[in-house]
This record gives structure tokens, C-alpha cells and sequence, in this order.
């Protein structure tokens, strides 16, 4: 049951990391940089995190 919380605490941090970051962007009328496709662009793109 730990690993479950674990993981959940450690989702739930990243969640909000980018969409604090996502809103620090706005506020500053700041564009992100392009992402470039590869191998890892399921796990950083908009999917999870949109």
C-alpha cells in the first residue's frame, strides 16, 4: 500500500510542477519551446499533462 502512495505523491507533485510551470508561462507571456519528437515524446507531450 505505500508503493501506491508513493507513486501517487510522486503524480500528483509532477502534476503540479507543470502546471504551475504552464501558468508561470502565461503570466509572463512566455512561449515554450518547440518539442522535438522521439522516442520519449508519449511521456512529455500534451497527453498527460493537458
Amino acid at each position: 500500500m505505500k508503493i501506491v502512495g508513493i507513486l501517487t505523491l510522486i503524480f500528483g507533485a509532477t502534476s503540479l510542477f507543470f502546471k504551475f510551470q504552464k501558468t508561470l508561462n502565461k503570466l509572463w507571456d512566455v512561449v515554450a519551446a518547440p518539442k522535438k519528437p522521439g522516442k520519449n515524446t508519449f511521456w512529455t507531450g500534451p497527453i498527460l499533462w493537458d
